[in-house]
């Protein structure tokens, strides 16, 4: 319908009011100029997705004494995954070996009785398909699956010597990242450091040499660890004579300590000299020495001693250290 009414929107001037436009009847004699010509110019851009991850690397460090014997341990990273373009990205990530991927990544309750327990739940792949849109980010979270029997130390059980390893082991995945027609765009390293803990004694050896039948000598030993974050719970074990006796019997180390444990021989007349071995072990699969990979975190001292008839290797009882726990016989 036509209302005779035309409407022109000119450049914004003037004082600024409330009325957006004006209406002007068209009348005889009004004018109106025709508005410039304008030059509009069309660019094509393209429009693409841009890959981004929040982290440069994802790094576990975890102690070997901490693994279940003969079982797994599972332990999850997560990190953001990010599209910082202005089009759609289609991805699709992989890796491999211990690490996997997890899919619906969620924490649910494992009993249902309110006690607050949970366990991590989702699907576990090595390659997943992802889609972006412009502009957006998302969660991703991987998982490395550790098993004990794997990665222990082997240990030659046929000999009491202490076994050698490495402290550290680290284990280098990577997680790759291919756009829709499988060219790679980015690799992000999963890293894996497991340490193993040493359990080291001083001195190397004990010797308490001749001593007279009945008569007692008592010196000690130092243990440490060379663990830089765990605390190692221990257990002293005496193998040999009955003739000696350790205290104490457990040691609770914290990383950078050392403790001391005692040894007292009481001779007792025998054809030949006596030995024995101190033993100090993890009080777990680890220094159990269970079967094929385990018995691994322990050290061993060798302790001599001989009893003589001699009355001239008699001497009073000597206790140069600050137990008291382990006196000669007769004593109290």
């Amino acid at each position: 319908m036509d209302t005779g009414v035309e409407v022109y929107l000119s450049a914004d001037h003037g004082h600024q009011t409330d009325t957006y436009f004006k209406v002007y009847e068209v009348i005889p004699c009004w004018f109106r100029r025709e508005p410039r010509a304008q030059t509009v110019h069309l660019r094509a851009v393209l429009r693409e997705g841009v890959l981004q991850v929040s982290d440069c690397k994802i790094q576990v460090k975890y102690c070997a004494l901490g693994l279940p014997y003969g079982d797994v341990m599972r332990i999850r990273k997560t990190f953001h995954v990010l599209n910082v373009g202005n089009g759609h990205l289609h991805l699709e990530a992989r890796t491999e070996g211990m690490w996997s991927i997890v899919q619906d990544h969620n924490l649910q309750n494992t009993c249902g009785s309110g006690c607050a327990c949970v366990t991590q739940s989702g699907q576990r792949t090595k390659s997943v398909a992802l889609h972006y849109q412009p502009l957006s980010s998302n969660e991703m979270t991987v998982e490395v699956c550790i098993h004990s029997a794997e990665v222990w130390p082997k240990v030659d059980t046929s000999t009491n010597s202490p076994p050698l390893y490495n402290q550290w082991k680290k284990t280098v995945t990577p997680l790759y990242f291919y756009d829709k027609d499988n060219v790679l765009l980015m690799t992000l390293s999963l890293i894996l450091n497991l340490e193993y803990p040493r359990v080291n004694i001083e001195p190397a050896a004990i010797d308490f040499g001749f001593v007279t039948d009945g008569d007692t000598r008592k010196t000690y030993f130092t243990v440490s660890h060379t663990s830089r974050t765990t605390t190692l719970y221990l257990e002293t074990k005496w193998l040999g004579s009955d003739d000696f006796s350790l205290w104490p019997k457990t040691l609770l180390l914290s990383p950078g300590t050392c403790e001391p444990v005692y040894v007292q021989y009481t001779a007792r007349w025998r054809r030949g000299p006596v030995e024995g071995v101190a033993r100090v072990e993890h009080c777990g699969g680890a220094g159990a020495g269970a079967g094929a990979g385990a018995g691994w975190c322990w050290s061993a001292l060798p302790v001599r001693a001989a009893a003589a008839r001699d009355q001239r290797c008699r001497a009073p009882p000597h206790d140069h250290t600050d137990d008291s726990r382990l006196l000669p016989p007769g004593a109290l």
